[in-house]
């Protein structure tokens, strides 16, 4: 009997980074401007993300050290080790970011009463055109009047 042939699988569109690429890519990352933001450099990352088969904003998130901190760490300024200190705790993690919002107000199927689709309420003189119930027995009422022919 013959074996199976391999299954065929799609080849990834993304490739996987050692420690090594990181630091290399960390270390082309353009200069700063004087408010500590990157010189626009689309085309840098652009390059890069190509040469690595990553996509363009994990080049920046490696960049700005939001992932793979613990490889490009040795080679952060005193700047960016200082700023990275500013926002961590005690045990070194990470301060959590904004905190979730609470729902407030009304909830978001309930049209706005004064927007622009809002439901003008029914006059006066519509309700009062309607026949009144208020002359009609009630039902206990009907049943005991069956009930005593």
């Amino acid at each position: 009997t013959a074996a199976a042939a391999p299954a065929k699988t799609k080849p990834r569109r993304y490739g996987t980074l050692s420690a090594e690429a990181v630091r290399e890519i960390f270390l082309q990352r353009p200069p700063r401007n004087d408010d500590g933001t990157f010189v626009p450099s689309s085309h840098v990352s652009h390059k890069l993300a190509a040469t690595h088969r990553v996509c363009e904003r994990q080049i920046r998130e490696i960049w700005n050290g939001k992932c793979w901190r613990k490889v490009t760490r040795p080679l952060w300024t005193d700047e960016e080790v200082t700023a990275f200190t500013a926002n961590t705790d005690d045990s070194g993690q990470k301060e959590a970011g904004q905190p979730k919002k609470r729902a407030v107000g009304r909830p978001k199927n309930v049209p706005n009463p004064k927007g622009p689709n809002a439901v003008e309420p029914k006059e006066a003189s519509v309700v009062a055109d309607l026949p009144s119930f208020a002359n009609l027995p009630s039902p206990i009422e009907v049943l005991r009047r069956l009930s005593a022919r």
